[in-house]
């Protein structure tokens, strides 16, 4: 991981959608070189003017073809944040669709289906990081968009990092937040300390996290008034005027709040001079009448069940604006200051100066305003549109802001003189102690936008700084309740930072090392060196120290290894033990294979046993060749077995230590399908390349004593015929072609705890109902499966499986668990959609279990023993003499590595039978 973090956040508005880039730096940098100052602070975000791109419209016009919505509407903006986001970040950088106003006025089936496509569409087209559709692509309240602007505005303003900069006196610096969309508005503030006490049930607890992982709590109010943003109250307005007059008789209807003599239709489309279609709107331009009238859209008079209330019968608590201090965004800034500031150098509002400009404006003809227009009098980025919809937007903000929130009007209430402009006072007042005014309408604060998009992405930021205790409380938000409430929100699903370093801070260690300039850096490097070797050395094994002394021995050629031995071995144990010790073999070309003696009488008679007519054997090279087929179905020849002592056991790896080979505990196979493990001459057995003729000491099989095994990179395409092999707890399959899973493989290792299976070719939902007849499986990682990317893949195998704890590295919730059973029923009584996806399965075949069998149990339809009988002894004996090929005996060879006692060599045939074989 690089020195920055990014986030994608996409602002999937009612008008349209905006994507915002934002990076902070890793935490381990951030720590290493920050002032206390900054380590006491939320992470530092930061995003430049080209990382934001907007597109009209709104995805919310996507309800009738949601199929398009990815093709037609974000691949725009998906492309625009992988040019952003450098390609080796893209991985770790979380990718957010949050869908505001606009999506919420949907069905929640055409919601559903519009969220689908979406997640999907940025699965299938970048590699950005989205372990959960529902968190990372959902539709917000409108108090979770409050609540992140909230963030957004104070990150800014430096009251979280700078309380004693902000203080407004009773023990207060935060400041409140106003946005207005065009669907909705929202308030968030925090209350004074008696409201905050009365009103305790009503707040939301928010908790953020500094870069030395200590955190930030805040109690704060939230709420938002659908239909109030400024689209939505125009149409409630042009109803309620509609209402006003007969339509019947009327085809003019008069409105104060458009410009006198413009004409528009019903939909606010500005007319021609020819015959306009009635009814249709005729402006007055009289902005103090389209005041009055749009007070009643407030819905002051509405029932209130819990005073105080606001807007619509809406609870708020009593804001004290001694210490709460505003700050508005969206169209609060855009209707103040697009038409009405310029040419004014007073930036600041008041309400005096605000409605005299307002009121100037308004009741001019609209033939002046056009020709303003033309002159760019109010600046270039002012149209048509603009200047007619401003009257009404302007007497909304007013009404909502001074007779609905409360906000004193600035310049008549607090001032002696209607004519006083109360401006000029904010602006010198505010540059000594900030916005300290009740009301001030921002775009931007240092440069930055202020959105709520960036209040999610320093709630997402804050959540990744490690914790300093093991039982700190996470970062997010939910009901005001100590501890985590039950409706507590995380910014993402991915596992947080546990206490200590980060894991990100392997970069730390390293300019550590070699980014100093201290002159004993060149001796501490070498020192580190030295102390990783020696560590190194000490975890590969006592089988590879010997391996490596050996050869260590060879290359400086200082005398033989007995005499060697007396200085090394009697000075450290591990090396003077004459342990076995275990290589890779990789077979080359066709099948090879050895015969170990069989217990006989005599020398003579062993090697009678041990030697066919006219076979020499064949030599091996050592090469790294892949394995293919089964992970443990048919094994490769050339393995060795021993005639006296058949191990039914035995895992079918060709492994054959000697009796102290595994005494340590812990031991991990890392093999692949055409490799085996044999003893090096130093275990007193022959070397492949010796002629079978020569004696051979025997030794037993090796037990399956093995925890974990790795098949990583082979090319297996079944999981299928184990042994029984009790003791495996891991198994590691990364990165082979596995599309098959045996149904009865839990009975060979039914103690298997840990599975991965990443990037393998498992491509249906019920492919993995194998799975759930493992009772002690916990962890599964199925990352990078075509499976994955199936619908309702992750609440499947929770259903299927309810013993997992981990699924694809990502804890199982217990939300996940209820809302699998919701989908899918019972086992015993399983939903419609279970079914489905219960019959459809790939085609592929089980391979039937031909290995060695659990005690108690039947493995075939052939005897399977431990050791052979003296009768059985010799006629396999007699076998091997009268082989007449390499496949025969290769064949004889097999069987008995299997465990099996070759077909004609079962204790129960008859004399008969055995004459004959004699003849």
């Amino acid at each position: 991981m690089g020195k920055w973090r990014y986030g994608v956040i996409l602002d999937a508005g009612s008008s349209g959608t905006r994507v915002h880039i934002y990076r902070w730096l890793n935490n381990s940098k951030a720590r290493q070189g920050g002032t206390p100052q900054e380590l006491k602070s939320l992470p530092k975000i930061g995003t430049k003017e080209d990382w934001t791109k907007k597109i009209h419209p709104g995805i919310s016009t996507f309800a009738d073809t949601p199929e398009r919505v990815g093709p037609d509407h974000l691949d725009e903006l998906l492309q625009h944040a992988l040019d952003i986001v450098p390609e080796a970040a893209v991985k770790d950088t979380p990718v957010f669709l949050l869908a505001t106003a606009g999506m919420r006025l949907l069905s929640d089936v055409q919601r559903g289906q519009i969220l689908n496509h979406v997640c999907s569409f940025f699965r299938e087209n970048s590699d950005f990081l989205l372990p959960e559709c529902d968190v990372h692509v959902q539709v917000i309240p409108g108090e979770t968009e409050g609540l992140y602007g909230w963030i957004a505005a104070n990150y800014l303003l430096g009251s979280f990092d700078s309380p004693e900069e902000h203080a407004h006196g009773k023990d207060h610096h935060t400041y409140g937040f106003l946005d207005m969309g065009g669907a909705s508005a929202q308030i968030a503030f925090v209350p004074n300390a008696t409201e905050a006490e009365k009103h305790a049930n009503d707040l939301k607890l928010l908790r953020l996290r500094n870069v030395d992982g200590s955190s930030q709590d805040y109690q704060l109010f939230v709420t938002s008034w659908l239909e109030f943003g400024v689209r939505e109250a125009r149409r409630r307005y042009v109803e309620a005027l509609q209402e006003s007059v007969s339509l019947d008789k009327a085809t003019e209807i008069p409105d104060p709040c458009l410009p006198d003599g413009l004409r528009t239709a019903m939909d606010g489309q500005p007319l021609t001079d020819d015959a306009p279609a009635a009814p249709y709107l005729i402006g007055t331009g009289r902005f103090d009448e389209c005041v009055r009238q749009t007070f009643p859209l407030l819905a002051k008079d509405a029932p209130c069940a819990d005073e105080p209330c606001l807007l619509n019968g809406v609870h708020v608590p009593a804001i004290d604006f001694d210490v709460n201090h505003f700050i508005g965004i969206s169209e609060y800034w855009h209707t103040t200051h697009e038409i009405f500031e310029m040419g004014y150098k007073d930036k600041a509002y008041d309400f005096n100066t605000y409605q005299h400009r307002v009121d100037a404006f308004c009741s001019q003809e609209w033939a002046a305003i056009e020709q303003g227009l033309t002159e760019e009098r109010w600046g270039s980025k002012v149209d048509r549109e603009k200047a007619y919809q401003v009257c009404f937007k302007a007497s909304w903000l007013i009404n909502v802001l001074h007779g609905g929130i409360g906000i004193p009007r600035v310049g008549i209430e607090d001032t002696p003189s209607s004519s006083h402009n109360g401006t000029k006072e904010i602006i010198e007042h505010g540059k000594a102690q900030g916005y300290v005014h009740p009301f001030q309408a921002v775009n931007k604060i240092d440069s930055t936008e202020v959105s709520w998009t960036l209040g999610k992405v320093i709630l997402y930021a804050a959540s990744q700084v490690p914790t300093i205790e093991e039982d700190a409380l996470p970062v997010g938000f939910g009901s005001n309740e100590p501890g985590i409430p039950k409706d507590f929100q995380y910014p993402s699903v991915e596992l947080v930072p546990g206490p200590g370093p980060s894991v990100e801070e392997s970069d730390s260690w390293h300019d550590a090392l070699f980014g100093g300039e201290s002159p004993r850096r060149i001796p501490g490097v070498l020192l580190f060196v030295f102390i990783i070797v020696i560590v190194l050395f000490f975890l590969c094994g006592r089988s590879r120290r010997l391996r490596i002394y050996h050869k260590l021995q060879t290359f400086f050629k200082r005398g033989g290894p007995r005499s060697r031995r007396k200085f090394v071995g009697s000075k450290i144990p591990f090396i003077g033990r004459n342990t076995p010790a275990y290589e890779r073999v990789l077979e080359d070309g066709g099948p090879e294979f050895e015969l170990s003696g069989a217990d006989t009488d005599s020398e003579d008679e062993a090697q009678n046993v041990t030697t066919p007519t006219g076979y020499s054997p064949p030599h091996s090279k050592r090469h790294s060749l892949k394995g293919s087929g089964t992970a443990l179905g048919s094994q490769a020849p050339g393995l060795k077995f021993e005639l006296g002592n058949i191990s039914s056991t035995s895992i079918g790896l060709g492994i054959a230590p000697s009796s102290n080979a595994l005494d340590r505990q812990g031991l991990v196979i890392r093999t692949e399908s055409r490799e085996h493990l044999v003893p090096t001459a130093t275990t007193g057995g022959r070397s492949r390349t010796v002629s079978p003729t020569r004696s051979y000491r025997k030794s037993p099989l090796l037990q399956p004593e093995q925890d974990a095994i790795d098949f990583t990179d082979n090319d297996l395409s079944s999981l299928s015929n184990f042994p029984f092999f009790p003791r495996l707890r891991t198994l590691l399959i990364a990165r082979n072609r596995v599309n098959h899973i045996q149904p009865t493989l839990a009975t060979s290792i039914p103690n298997l705890e840990t599975l991965v299976l990443t990037a393998n070719n498992m491509a249906e939902l019920a492919d993995l109902d194998p799975l759930q007849n493992f009772a002690r499986l916990t962890h599964v990682v199925l990352m990078e499966n075509p499976v994955t990317r199936k619908e309702n893949y992750r609440y499947w195998v929770i259903w299927r499986n309810p013993h997992i704890r981990f699924l694809d590295y990502q804890k199982v919730k217990d939300v996940e668990r209820a809302k699998a059973t919701e989908l899918f029923g019972t086992f015993e009584e399983p939903s419609e959609l279970a079914s489905k996806i219960m019959g459809a399965k790939s085609r592929t075949f089980d391979v039937p279990s031909t290995g060695a069998a659990a005690p108690g149990r039947g493995a075939g339809d052939r005897a399977i023993r431990v050791k052979l009988t003296d009768k059985e002894r010799k006629r396999v004996e007699k076998m091997i003499r009268e082989a007449k090929s390499l496949q025969e005996i290769a064949r004889l060879e097999k069987e008995l590595n299997e465990g099996r006692i070759p077909a004609g060599a079962l204790e129960g045939l008859d004399d008969e039978d055995e004459d004959r074989m004699e003849m």
